[in-house]
């Protein structure tokens, strides 16, 4: 009699789960083809350097064997693609701060270090992944790639959650990493 009580009463609260619309997803470590990291390389963050680089090789290091991983710089200028998507890209500390002292200048100008334009940085991601090409055929072109954002969150230009949802909605996954600025007097 007991056993039956029991199992009636899981039964029960199995019925009120479903009935309630209760789903389990499995969280796990989810896959990347490859990885875009985003480095904010506006005068807010020069003092975020060292640690935005050892975030980045963190996020190198962790990635699967056959994720390709590339960094992009941007400011307020045109983004720049500043370690091509490769195996295991190594990441120079020196070189990021070189970058500060003499900002990039190629042939369609400079990276302006005085703003933030995380919304050409996220579309420049997006036509940078090597199935960007796929997207008339493909809706979700950007499945298995991932934008890992590292800013202080001081958007001066464009319209970051815009951009972010159309990368969304091509299938890539948008992930931010907040520095804190230690000096707004660069600002």
């Amino acid at each position: 009699r007991i056993v039956s009580m029991i199992l009636h009463l899981i039964i029960l609260l199995l019925a009120s789960f479903v009935l309630a619309g209760f789903t389990i997803h499995e969280t796990g470590h989810q896959k990347f083809d490859e990885t875009l990291v985003l480095i904010d390389v506006s005068d807010s963050n020069y003092d975020n350097s060292d640690e935005m680089v050892t975030y980045i090789n963190t996020v190198i290091n962790n990635s699967d064997a056959n994720c390709k991983v590339g960094v992009i710089v941007f400011g307020a200028g045109k983004p720049h693609l500043y370690k091509k998507i490769q195996n295991k890209p190594k990441i120079d500390v020196q070189e990021l701060f070189d970058f500060y002292d003499n900002p990039l200048q190629d042939d369609e100008g400079f990276i302006m270090t005085t703003g933030t334009n995380m919304a050409d940085a996220i579309d420049f991601a997006c036509e940078t992944f090597t199935s960007w090409e796929e997207r008339s055929t493909n809706p979700k072109c950007l499945s298995g790639n991932r934008i890992v954002i590292m800013s202080d969150g001081l958007e001066t230009d464009g319209n970051a959650s815009s951009a972010a949802a159309k990368a969304y909605s091509y299938g890539a996954v948008v992930d931010t990493v907040y520095f804190e600025p230690k000096d707004y007097s660069n600002t």
